[in-house]
């Protein structure tokens, strides 16, 4: 996976296949499972990315964010790796 593609500016050009190969490489590699695809939008800004699930807890893929929230210590520095 080219990490690159992980920053918004180069994620959003990706074509939905590419985004999907992108979160399944993910998935994959964190032992995450994809629950399904989704696309959110909020004012004009869409994002297309997975609902994931690491035992029983539930997040989505934001290409360039940090976290924000509460989560097990190795999660958050799953995500931390993945987000930055």
């Amino acid at each position: 996976m080219n990490k690159k593609n992980l920053y918004k500016i180069n994620y959003d050009k990706l074509d939905i296949q590419e985004k999907q190969n992108i979160l399944n490489e993910i998935a994959d590699h964190y032992g995450f499972i994809i629950k399904k695809y989704a696309e959110f939008e909020k004012n004009s800004i869409t994002l297309y990315t997975a609902i994931f699930d690491d035992n029983g807890t539930e997040f989505v893929f934001i290409p360039g964010a940090k976290n924000y929230f509460d989560a097990s210590a190795e999660l958050q520095y799953v995500l931390q790796i993945l987000l930055c």
